[in-house]
């Protein structure tokens, strides 16, 4: 799992991703590319959930409004973006 935020300057892109290894490399086996929000402080729960802070620009760029997130891989093998 990556995730990156680059929400005022756009010199990296804002993803949060998940990777499945396969042999020696890796495919990404889910991802999003929010505009409006980023992710960070993204860390595993289990096997089948993402855990991350939702951040998002307020009225001004110093003002961040943090809530928590998760993904989470249903029985079906889809993952699924969801508010807490």
């Amino acid at each position: 799992m990556t995730a990156s935020m680059d929400l005022v300057a756009a010199f990296d892109p804002t993803r949060l991703a998940i990777w499945r290894p396969t042999g020696d490399s890796a495919q990404i086996e889910w991802q999003v590319e929010p505009n409006d929000w980023g992710p960070t402080e993204a860390r595993w729960r289990g096997a089948d959930t993402v855990v991350f802070t939702r951040n998002r620009i307020g009225a001004t760029p110093d003002t961040i409004h943090r809530e928590p997130w998760h993904v989470a891989r249903a029985p079906s093998g889809a993952w699924t973006l969801k508010a807490p």
